[in-house]
């Protein structure tokens, strides 16, 4: 088995300025880890997550998961876009519905979050 599978996210929360790159920036780099790299949806949608709720973010996340750990495959997330730290180890994704100041609830919470799908 093994191979190869990438989850590609751009978003830009509503609740800060505009950055106005992260769709194509997203896709540049879906586009080229397709072609050049080779590597596979992780997700049943064949392209970048653009701007998604964080309900959409998390269960994309999860989705993703799914076909690495059963074709026992490298998983590749990348996220271009809004982030936020509150403290050393507290580092969220940020939705296009999260709120300025992240919780747990509203914002991707990196390290609690992979942590816990790993185990």
């Amino acid at each position: 088995m093994g191979g190869r599978v990438a989850l590609v996210v751009g978003s830009e929360c509503t609740a800060l300025p505009r950055l106005g790159f992260t769709d194509d920036l997203a896709t540049g780099l879906y586009t080229e880890l397709r072609g050049l790299g080779g590597w596979q949806p992780a997700t049943g949608i064949d392209g970048p997550l653009l701007d998604p709720t964080i309900d959409e973010l998390v269960c994309a996340v999860d989705e993703a998961f799914d076909p690495a750990s059963n074709r026992q495959a490298t998983l590749l997330i990348s996220f271009v876009g809004h982030g936020m730290t509150t403290a050393a180890e507290n580092f969220y994704l940020l939705a296009h519905d999260s709120p300025q100041l992240p919780k747990l609830r509203n914002a991707f919470h990196l390290t609690q979050e992979i942590q816990e799908r790993l185990n």
